[in-house]
């Protein structure tokens, strides 16, 4: 149900991350405890569309049990820095937005609305193959979300937390481009 339907209904937007980065046990207690206080809010874990292989069964419980409206899918550029050493880097694309495929298919069949966003620029990562897999992106999904582009178009190299991981500021902006886009979709009112 979106605010379509239920135009009384809030809707909060924001941004639940967690990886497996360095954090200090401050940091962590912060991000627990802005989870526990963003109830629908969810976020799930998947370092590499490789591990995936669509939607994984734990995640496809939680899509049948809290039947999202939206599901925001920001995956594949750990895909490009774990094959970096394939000699083909179309293959590479190739794969990752197969994979992306079908996570993409699955979430949607729980009838929630898939967004699809673009990988963000790193540090890490050949610039060559980030804007291959986006351009992939944009081919698989016309309507993706500009995730990466928004994120290139600020001083990103300040929005990171270490070479890949936005930081707080980084996910302040990915949280703004999601609202933005929630909003002129007509998923939610402004």
């Amino acid at each position: 149900m979106t605010e379509k339907d239920d135009p009384d209904r809030q809707v909060e937007v924001g941004i639940l991350a967690r990886h497996e980065g360095r954090r200090h046990a401050r940091e962590k207690d912060e991000a627990r405890r802005r989870d526990e206080e963003a109830p629908d809010a969810r976020g799930w874990r998947g370092p590499r569309s490789a591990d995936r292989d669509g939607v994984a069964h734990d995640d496809r419980e939680k899509h049948e049990r809290d039947r999202p409206d939206v599901v925001v899918v920001l995956l594949g550029v750990n895909d490009v820095y774990y094959e970096r050493t394939d000699p083909a880097p179309p293959e590479v694309v190739a794969r990752t937005v197969a994979r992306l495929a079908t996570i993409v298919s699955e979430a949607r069949a729980t009838g929630a609305t898939v967004l699809l966003g673009t990988a963000l620029p790193n540090h890490r990562d050949p610039p060559a193959r980030v804007a291959a897999l986006n351009a992939a992106v944009g081919t698989l999904a016309p309507d993706h979300l500009p995730t990466g582009e928004r994120f290139g178009e600020r001083d990103w190299p300040r929005l990171l937390a270490d070479d890949v991981h936005p930081n707080g500021d980084g996910y302040q902006v990915l949280a703004d481009v999601l609202a933005e886009e929630l909003v002129r979709r007509g998923l939610v009112r402004q």
